[in-house]
């Protein structure tokens, strides 16, 4: 198979970025459904790794899980995971 047949083409910056950002609101609904039905020990540690996974990427993405890492954690006996 040569190159121009790959089915795997590289995405332009912005396709990626939208890409990514959808991904993201995906993860954040499900983080908050997991977080309602009693999992909000694993919902925080969760978004806590997307937090910082998204530091250095995506300064926007990374202010969406923290701030649903900082409602998520004022919900738990004792204020942390």
């Amino acid at each position: 198979m040569n190159a121009s047949a790959s089915p795997f083409v590289a995405a332009k910056p912005a396709e990626a970025e939208t890409a990514l950002a959808a991904v993201a609101a995906i993860l954040l609904a499900n983080l908050g459904q997991l977080a309602n039905s009693g999992g909000k020990n694993v919902a925080c540690r969760l978004a806590e790794c997307a937090c910082v996974n998204q530091s250095s990427h995506s300064p926007s993405l990374e202010q969406s899980f923290n701030a649903l890492l900082h409602r998520l954690t004022s919900r738990l006996p004792g204020g942390a995971p």
